[in-house]
């Protein structure tokens, strides 16, 4: 200017050297020569007016620096012409790779090139993302090669070139159709576009906010964050904190931010908010809290806690629980706010433990109870499956709460017996009547899991390639048998609480099992005892079935079947609980009834001590005298010697009260039908012996 000496960069020198015209004047604005860089004012009112500036221009010229052969090449062969006839012609992106003259070497060779364009410096400075994002039309020049940037903006797309995320983000704000296409036809607030380009250089760190202010969306129309060189990086950072959460700069005699340099800074930007409140929480700063929940401004439509979930942050984190539940019970903040992995606050907290939150927010009006997470769990579905007794209890406390809510194996009910928690498991039954529909899918559900994941107590029951085989049965006959296939328990238990089942009813198993038991028709107890699941079995006897109902296809007594298959330990569980009931009078197996008068009569309670036995037919008995003897406890036992001539078992009853004899009773053999052999009890015991 006017004769005086100007220094410039080498890179813009070597610049002026190729716009210039040869015939012509051609007039440039360059922002390295029209602002004063040493005044601060000046330099800060002029960074505000840059927008307009290239906003008014005819044209904006990208300098990229020096061109080579290959960048020559480059230029020359990508024929704009051809590219847009085949453009217009509705070809997609990544299509070209099928033409001739995209072949291997084509896109290896200007991979490469197009790599080192893009690491030139350009690509890098903050100052350009103004240049080229206001522009009407721009052109990209390397030397005295040119393209427009529409064209180059598709190149990379186009031919499936690998572009850096950043240079990519540059290439998303150049003039032409591209952008509309990408996120700049779509977003470009301020914190959009810190988090895009904060990779981006600057001499002058505070230039990474100012460079932007002129381009963003929501700060170049407020008058709350501007360009001003008199202030330090800490105070630019700080203010532009405040813009990022609230709109607004806040002063920070009031409201404290954390102290960050420009790089931590930019590397929270994600997580400004979650950052902010943890850093808050930390601090006891309060104030920020609530702002970022909006609760001092009932004007504020637009809040953190509602588009990034903060609750659900604030839900799982421990203590401060005099500030949440101001903040739940406020009218501004949604309760039900879901994060980005699908959980609510409830959620949250439940999985954190944190009871007194929990309660909070049920407390809430309009809290969800019912909603399903990530999982596919409710609250109390999580809460079951978690263990947390307390958490199911105060959640069935609440009058919404759906017991029944959720499918298969997420159902509160099947967690509860997949976990084997017998409280939880009370506590939902008492909390409301399980239909049998939903104690079928439910039992269903966790079954399938059992064998899915071979948990512990499942029973070896599968055939030989390890499949079950049932015939079609509906409802809980169909749960039942499979719960008791599956050894499960619980499933067990729930489904003999739900109306209408009935557990001595007679069923048509279908199973083939390495026991080979193929069709039967009998009961659920019968079932298990030949699975040999005392386990099962057990439970069964607890909740009522009926031990002396035999198998109608074999004609066997339970205890029967049991000695049959030499299962002693089925035996004995079957003869303590027969003993338990005292003497029946139906149809059994000898040997069974004989070890079941033994074992009664050996109770203390009920006062009777067998004496003598007399066996005719001791050879079909099975056992020895002795066996019996040892297993009736008191009195003795002679065997008669000799071949079994009668069928005919003589007993004879002693009064322990009174010393002596009283009664006398038989037990007849009879044929039941070949093969099977069967007795009648037959006893003249007093009234008063009679059980």
């Amino acid at each position: 200017m006017h004769s005086s000496e100007l220094h410039v960069t080498e890179n813009l020198y070597t610049a002026l050297q190729y716009l210039r015209l040869p015939y012509q004047d051609r007039l440039l604005w360059i922002d390295a020569i029209c602002i004063n860089q040493d005044d601060n004012e000046e330099r800060g009112h002029q960074v505000g007016q840059m927008r307009l500036v290239y906003k008014r221009a005819e044209h904006v010229l990208i300098w990229l620096g020096s061109s080579d052969p290959d960048i020559d090449d480059f230029f020359e062969e990508i024929d704009v012409s051809y590219l847009q006839t085949v453009r217009r012609a509705g070809y997609k992106a990544n299509t070209f790779k099928h033409y001739p003259i995209i072949q291997a070497e084509f896109r290896i060779k200007y991979q490469r090139v197009i790599t080192r364009i893009m690491a030139r410096p350009w690509f890098r400075r903050v100052w350009v993302l103004q240049e080229v994002a206001t522009a009407r039309a721009a052109t990209i020049m390397c030397s005295h090669k040119s393209m427009s940037t529409q064209l180059f903006a598709m190149i990379p797309v186009i031919f499936d070139f690998f572009i850096p995320s950043h240079c990519q983000a540059v290439l998303d704000i150049m003039p032409g159709h591209s952008n509309r296409l990408s996120w700049w036809g779509e977003k470009q607030d301020l914190h959009t576009l810190l988090v895009k380009f904060a990779a981006s250089e600057a001499s002058d760190e505070r230039d990474k906010v100012f460079a932007l202010l002129g381009i963003s969306s929501d700060a170049y129309n407020s008058n709350q964050l501007l360009p001003d060189y008199r202030k330090d990086s800490r105070h630019v950072i700080q203010e532009t904190w405040s813009f990022l959460l609230f709109h607004e700069v806040l002063d920070t005699s009031l409201y404290r931010f954390p102290v960050l340099d420009m790089i931590e800074f930019l590397r929270v930007l994600d997580r400004l908010p979650e950052w902010t409140l943890d850093w808050s929480l930390n601090r006891g700063c309060d104030e920020v809290v609530m702002r970022l929940f909006g609760i001092w401004d009932n004007n504020v439509s637009h809040t953190w806690a509602n588009e990034r979930p903060l609750l659900c942050s604030f839900a799982e984190r421990g203590g401060h629980e005099n500030l949440f539940q101001h903040i739940v019970s406020h009218k501004n903040v949604d309760v039900n706010v879901v994060d980005g992995l699908g959980d609510t606050p409830l959620h949250k907290a439940i999985r954190a433990g944190q009871h007194n939150k929990v309660e909070m927010l049920l407390d809430r009006i309009g809290v969800s109870v019912n909603s399903k997470d990530r999982g596919k769990f409710t609250p109390l579905s999580r809460a079951v499956h978690l263990g947390q007794e307390a958490l199911v209890n105060l959640l069935l406390a609440h009058p919404r709460i759906d017991v029944l809510h959720g499918d298969g194996k997420q159902m509160p009910i099947a967690l509860a017996r997949l976990i084997g928690n017998k409280n939880i498991l009370m506590a939902l039954l008492a909390r409301q009547a399980i239909g049998v529909n939903h104690g079928v899918k439910a039992a269903e559900a966790v079954s399938d899991e059992t064998r899915e994941q071979k948990h512990e107590g499942a029973i070896p029951t599968l055939d030989s390639n390890g499949k079950l085989i049932y015939g079609k049965k509906e409802g809980w006959e169909l749960a039942l048998e499979t719960a008791i296939l599956s050894g499960s328990i619980l499933d067990i238990k729930t489904i003999l609480t739900c109306e209408g089942v009935d557990i001595n009813r007679l069923i048509q198993w279908e199973v083939k099992t390495n026991l080979d038991l193929g069709i039967t028709v009998s009961s659920p107890l019968w079932l298990s005892v030949r699975l040999a699941d005392e386990r099962v079995v057990k439970l069964l006897l607890e909740e009522g079935a009926d031990a002396q109902k035999p198998d109608v296809e074999a004609g066997l007594s339970h205890l029967a079947s049991a000695i049959k298959r030499g299962d002693t330990s089925m035996a004995q569980l079957l003869r303590s609980h027969e003993a338990s009931l005292g003497p029946q009078i139906e149809a059994g197996n000898k040997v069974a009834m004989v070890r079941f008068l033994l074992n009664w009569i050996k109770q203390p309670e009920n006062k009777i001590v067998l004496q003598k036995w007399w066996f005719l037919e001791a050879a079909q008995l099975k056992t020895d005298g002795t066996d019996l003897a040892l297993k009736g406890g008191e009195g003795s036992l002679e065997a008669a010697s000799g071949k079994p001539s009668a069928s005919t078992l003589l007993f004879e009853w002693v009064d322990v009260e009174n010393g002596h004899a009283t009664e006398q009773g038989a037990v007849s053999m009879r044929q039941n039908r070949p093969g099977m052999e069967c007795v009648v009890f037959q006893s003249r015991l007093p009234n008063k012996h009679r059980k």
